[in-house]
């Protein structure tokens, strides 16, 4: 396509990797706006276009995982009743059930700061939510877009998850735009906050999208930002009975020796975070499987089941697995 105008040389923008709909789509807005397509447009249709192609490649790059792909459920998280309950109130019912917020004339919360330390299923509860609430997932990585810097594909990305609503968009380091953090020259973190809260604000009340956000702290967010999260639910370490109903789920599909004691176990673990005790339990596993291999000669033929209903996981192998595996200070 060659674009000139009065005495400039012409100008060719090539198209590629842009489906047959969506490029009609934009010549008929040229067409409307110009009255042709080819000739002397100028300069200001040709960064149309730029723009244009900019916000089309975001959407397009937008991937949204459907809900019967995400693996997940409330059934797959220990200890947490009380954030599931609150997460079920602030993503999963307004996007299953728009029409009993609308009748109660309750605006439904546009953004969800899910807050914690580190390892203790924030992300999980977050992709229950979206799960359960039968809804697209889209993860927004902060750290990839200041290495990809573009407002329109950022815009792009957005359209994508109102597109196919009900929709949840992950955004899961949040805290890399934490106050105070460092600045280089050309950080682009700034700008990125900038079209995240004008997102946000355009966001419809029963738009059916919600932004689920993944920090450490909502202290350490810039204020403008936290306001646009109007609800908060704390992740915090599990309790003795939040870490045994998830040694219990982690365990479930484990042949466990009849000396294991899961009672015991929470209680030698406090302060542990829940991806450190998967670890333990997964650390145990191997245990059992290295004491396996010691008196089992393993052969190209499949295991037998009599051979497979022999091995256990006993309580030694979470006690070696206990002192590998400490939590961090």
């Amino acid at each position: 396509m060659s674009i000139g105008e009065g005495g400039m040389s012409d100008i060719t923008v090539t198209i590629r990797g842009v489906d047959s709909k969506a490029w009609k789509e934009f010549q008929g807005g040229i067409v409307s706006l110009h009255g042709n397509l080819y000739g002397n447009i100028g300069q200001e249709v040709t960064n149309a276009l730029k723009l244009w192609l900019e916000r089309h490649r975001g959407r397009e790059s937008a991937v949204g995982i459907p809900a019967d792909r995400l693996s997940v459920s409330y059934d797959d998280i220990g200890g947490l009743k009380e954030e599931i309950r609150m997460i079920k109130e602030a993503v999963e019912l307004p996007l299953r059930h728009p029409e009993l917020f609308r009748w109660l004339n309750l605006i439904p919360p546009k953004g969800v700061l899910i807050h914690g330390p580190p390892g203790t299923g924030k992300n999980i509860l977050g992709r229950a939510a979206t799960a359960e609430a039968k809804a697209r997932l889209y993860t927004l990585s902060i750290q990839r877009m200041m290495g990809e810097f573009s407002e329109m594909g950022f815009r792009g990305f957005f359209q994508r998850a109102k597109e196919t609503a009900p929709s949840v968009i992950l955004i899961p380091d949040l805290g890399v735009m934490a106050l105070g953090r460092q600045k280089a020259p050309g950080d682009p973190v700034d700008q990125i906050l900038s079209w995240l809260l004008s997102e946000m604000d355009a966001l419809e009340d029963f738009g059916r999208v919600v932004i689920i956000g993944i920090a450490p702290s909502p202290e350490e967010l810039e204020p403008s930002l936290r306001q646009r999260f109007q609800r908060e639910i704390e992740v915090s370490l599990p309790d003795r009975q939040g870490r045994y109903e998830i040694l219990k789920l982690l365990t479930k599909k484990m042949p466990l020796a009849d000396d294991v004691d899961l009672g015991r176990l929470a209680d030698m673990t406090d302060q542990y975070q829940g991806i450190l005790l998967w670890k333990i339990c997964q650390e145990a596993a191997t245990w059992a499987l290295r004491r396996t291999l010691e008196h089992e000669k393993i052969t190209d033929e499949a295991v037998t089941q009599e051979k497979l209903e022999r091995i256990k996981v006993g309580m030694d192998d979470f006690l070696r697995a206990l002192n590998s595996l400490k939590p961090e200070v």
